[in-house]
């Protein structure tokens, strides 16, 4: 059950999108799940409530990280889908009964996903409720890894109908499961790794630039996408955010992307210090890392988000130019040609976080 101080009502959620859902999205959202609802807005709400009264940490999780990470129906521009009701239903029972954020995530997420004995989240139709259309033993289906697919694989129905995503797709699925069953969640990562011929500064390196768009001008995708994007999800027993790489190599908090220690980031050794130290240890300006969140650069509370907030509308790199953080799809735009590459994003700067740096009190 819910404590009064961070209970979220259903008029307080609602108002809260309404001010910080991308500016494209007030004109139209998918229909609701009932024939008197008006539209997904109101399901999504709805089920965010349900899953609110029914797990055992809600009250443990302040409302200042349930409105921007747990209510938000998107993470970047994937397509919108009233997808709440859909994985309440599918995934709620793997979580029920459990008594933190960091179990729901385990049971979620064990891994391998190669088994296809395994309960994983990735196993589509081993989650179905008591009314299921279909007879569930005639049919078995996982979703697989299949590198450099964004576009057009994001959202997770785009990767239920391909069958396979790489890391936005995966990401964003894990995202979207653990909000539906009321795990504050966020797509966090990369849009250029420091590593290899995109090392170093924009200023100084020309292909880091042709990195953050995908591509040099005459060729793209391929080597030009060297970004990764993973999940970041609030422990209640922590109380701070924790990360798990996709797809999941294993369900510890903080395992998995990179050797990790709180105070000295990825992949610092005693030995050798930083100079072994893999792509979120080598983060630094112009390879940042990212977390997305809906809050405006003026509610910035770095104990809840872990970091300074920036506008993707104001993005540059060390050489003046301006990019986006959507790397796979640099040139998007609206079908009246309003560039949206940059429109209603916003991040959580976690490059602190993550990066290699030798213990404070070593000198």
């Amino acid at each position: 059950s819910s404590s009064s101080s961070s209970t979220v009502t259903f008029c307080q959620a609602k108002q809260w999108l309404l001010q910080h859902m991308p500016p494209f999205d007030l004109q139209f959202l998918p229909p609701s799940c009932t024939v008197t609802g008006h539209s997904m807005l109101d399901d999504h709400i709805a089920f965010l409530l349900m899953a609110e009264n029914a797990t055992q940490w809600a009250g443990r999780i302040p409302l200042a990280v349930k409105l921007p990470y747990l209510l938000p129906y998107a993470t970047f521009h994937e397509s919108r889908v009233n997808w709440r009701p859909l994985l309440f239903a599918k995934y709620f029972g793997e979580v029920v009964g459990l008594s933190s954020t960091e179990a729901a995530m385990a049971a979620l997420a064990a891994p391998p996903f190669t088994n296809r004995q395994a309960p994983g989240f990735t196993n589509w139709t081993a989650h179905m409720w008591d009314d299921y259309a279909a007879d569930p033993s005639l049919v078995s289906y996982f979703v697989q890894w299949g590198s450099s697919t964004s576009p057009p694989v994001v959202s997770p129905f785009d990767f239920a109908a391909y069958g396979y995503g790489s890391c936005s797709a995966w990401s964003t699925l894990l995202v979207y499961t653990a909000r539906a069953v009321g795990i504050p969640a966020r797509q966090v990562g990369t849009p250029c790794w420091n590593t290899g011929e995109f090392a170093g500064l924009a200023k100084n390196n020309p292909n880091v630039s042709a990195c953050w768009h995908g591509g040099n001008g005459s060729a793209f995708g391929g080597k030009f996408l060297n970004n990764h994007n993973w999940v970041e999800y609030w422990s209640d027993v922590q109380q701070t955010w924790v990360f798990m790489n996709v797809p999941p190599e294993t369900f510890a908090p903080n395992q998995g992307l990179c050797s990790f220690d709180l105070k000295t980031g990825c992949d610092y050794s005693n030995t050798t210090g930083c100079s072994k130290a893999s792509g979120p240890g080598l983060a630094s300006q112009d390879h940042e890392i990212y977390a997305i969140t809906w809050k405006y650069t003026d509610e910035a509370d770095p104990a809840v988000d872990g970091g300074p907030l920036v506008d993707a509308s104001n993005l540059q790199l060390t050489s003046g130019e301006a990019v986006s953080p959507l790397v796979w799809s640099p040139q998007l735009t609206s079908p009246l040609g309003q560039p949206l590459r940059k429109e209603g994003l916003r991040m959580v700067n976690r490059t602190e976080f993550y990066r290699c740096k030798p213990p404070k009190n070593l000198f």
